[in-house]
């Protein structure tokens, strides 16, 4: 890959668990070249701010320009550690109860929300390159870590 002098447009790309940067003021969440200050600020679940930007990067890409939009997001969720906000976790084990499927609320429950937050995710970024003309000329790979 040579140098594009023509592009000075800089790649977008975030890294990082927000949680543990608050605490540690060690930051592993950037934006372009420097700590994703702003997106710290919302403490907001690490994935809907994955879903933010994505949303903006797709928004901004001419569908007609001849450079193809390379979009790669590496979801935290569902993944250690089991963390997810109270109302989803909620959410999905009143679903399960009215499914009349027994299951007490814990580690299960949490994996069972943190993915309906991928499926959201997903489902969000989808809704994004449809809206902006993409979604006909893109392919879309999902994958997952082995466990």
């Amino acid at each position: 890959m040579g140098d594009d002098s023509s592009n000075n447009e800089k790649a977008s790309f975030f890294l990082g668990n927000a949680a543990l940067m608050e605490k540690s003021h060690y930051y592993s969440l950037f934006d372009t070249d420097g700590p994703a200050h702003d997106m710290l600020a919302r403490q907001s679940y690490t994935d809907f701010l994955f879903l933010e930007r994505s949303v903006s990067v797709i928004k901004k890409h001419n569908a007609s320009a001849p450079a193809p939009l390379f979009l790669f997001i590496a979801l935290q969720a569902p993944h250690d550690p089991w963390q997810v906000n109270q109302q989803y976790e909620i959410d999905v084990w009143e679903r399960v109860q009215s499914m009349g499927i027994p299951m007490p609320r814990g580690n299960a429950i949490t994996q069972l929300a943190m993915s309906a937050i991928v499926d959201l995710v997903v489902k969000g970024v989808v809704e994004a390159l449809r809206e902006h003309s993409l979604w006909q000329d893109t392919l879309l790979i999902f994958s997952s870590e082995p466990r």
